[in-house]
């Protein structure tokens, strides 16, 4: 995963407001190494978002040897069998992210 990710908070939701969490997975090659800003400028969930009353974080997948195109760990690239579930690498750095913004 990289180092740094991005995060959308409404005006309303930094004013106060109570808001829920998005969290935005990007596709294969959509991360912020390929495409700069694109897929977090291009998805209009900044624009829902305003709308609903949600946050939306947006962590982001890098390229490595053996995942070239940036993907995030859907068939266990990283060489653990509990990657898509509590305990995987990317699921709890995630989460973790999470309870960063709860509080």
């Amino acid at each position: 995963m990289d180092a740094n990710g991005f995060a959308y908070v409404p005006s309303a939701c930094a004013a106060g407001t109570t808001c829920r969490l998005l969290v935005a997975l990007h596709g294969c090659a959509q991360g912020y190494a390929k495409v700069g800003t694109a897929f977090v400028d291009r998805a209009n969930l900044n624009q829902y978002a305003d709308t609903n009353r949600l946050i939306v974080l947006y962590p982001q997948a890098v390229a490595s040897g053996v995942n070239p195109n940036g993907c995030w760990d859907w068939w266990g690239y990283l060489g653990a069998t509990n990657y898509p579930i509590k305990g995987g690498a990317q699921v709890e750095t995630i989460m973790n992210m999470v309870r960063r913004l709860d509080g």
